[in-house]
């Protein structure tokens, strides 16, 4: 690997339209000491992969070409924190969401790509706060960002590095995107 050459650290993630980030962005209120994530880097991660090797490149990119999947719905319908103070929406992992994710974790393993074992929680962070939020700040939240669920089709999937950028948020760059099957 070059020595300029950043280092890979990919992820497979579902996008969000950008009306789906234009209506979050509306609804985020302004609470001191959160760091909102921009909405164009809002995510449903499927998998991280981390540093591949560039030969593993054009291998990752054919296995995951191959998975067959239809278009379906999603309902953001939560609002839920990771303890470290991470603020996210999130869904009910239903069957076709679970069953996309399954065919990825699959293709990776045939790869010998390491994957985290952790149970799955869909979700997209949305800020980071250096403390616990409150119960009552949770429940605002909850009470803002999702007065009603937010509906939103999957169609496609994208293979996307996340560039460090000196202390700033990463830069998540699409690498390829692979559409569902019509």
């Amino acid at each position: 690997m070059e020595e300029n050459k950043p280092a890979n650290r990919l992820f497979i993630a579902i996008d969000l339209s950008e009306a789906i980030q234009t209506l979050v962005a509306r609804r985020l209120p302004e609470l001191r000491d959160i760091r909102w994530v921009a909405p164009e880097r809002l995510h449903l991660t499927l998998a991280f992969i981390g540093e591949l090797k560039e030969e593993q490149m054009q291998p990752l990119d054919t296995a995951l070409s191959d998975i067959a999947f239809q278009p379906f719905e999603l309902e953001l319908n939560r609002v839920g924190t990771f303890s470290h103070g991470t603020l996210w929406i999130g869904c009910e992992p239903c069957d076709p969401l679970v069953e996309l994710r399954s065919k990825i974790r699959e293709a990776l393993k045939l790869l010998n790509i390491t994957l985290d074992p952790r149970p799955y929680q869909p979700h997209i962070t949305l800020a980071y706060n250096k403390e616990p939020l409150a119960e009552h700040t949770i429940a605002q939240l909850d009470a803002e960002l999702l007065p009603e669920p937010i509906e939103m089709v999957v169609d496609q999937f994208a293979l996307k590095n996340s560039i460090l950028n000196n202390g700033n948020a990463p830069i998540h760059q699409v690498i390829r995107l692979y559409n569902a099957a019509n």
